[in-house]
């Protein structure tokens, strides 16, 4: 017959150990928390600067393809495919193109400026924070 081994001692935790181990957990989530947000955020943030330097890019190729000299703004709302090639060349890209992920902001714009020889290619976030072709430091480092 088999015997079992019973100890009589061991009652389990008691409730101060308990009570002492979710403080050490609270602790860690207080302290760690923020940090992934921080993380978080700087992952979208990079995501959309990579993201207008795509579009761009795109804007770049569709100028240089296309030997056209457009001269406006154009975002994910206004563009249409129907108004001039440039916008039909650009269309594609936007199109698939959802909001900027980055928190409180709202649409990327294309800007073209053709008072230069060559045409300036402008992608800015909500119209004011510059991400191609350079990236606004403010945005970059933001915390």
């Amino acid at each position: 017959m088999k015997q079992k081994n019973i100890k009589l001692g061991n009652k389990g935790f008691s409730l101060i150990e308990l009570i002492i181990v979710m403080a050490i957990m609270a602790i860690l989530v207080g302290i760690l928390a923020p940090q992934y947000l921080k993380y978080v955020e700087k992952a979208r943030r990079s995501n959309d600067i990579q993201t207008a330097a795509s579009i761009g890019r795109a804007a770049q190729i569709a100028l240089a393809e296309q030997d056209l000299t457009p001269a406006g703004s154009y975002t994910q709302d206004n563009i249409n495919a129907e108004d001039d090639e440039f916008a039909a060349e650009v269309h594609e890209v936007l199109g698939n193109i959802s909001e900027p992920e980055s928190t409180g902001f709202t649409t990327f714009t294309i800007t073209v400026e053709t008072s230069e020889v060559v045409p300036e290619v402008k992608v800015t976030v909500d119209g004011d924070i510059e991400l191609f072709p350079t990236v606004d430091e403010d945005f970059k480092n933001a915390k």
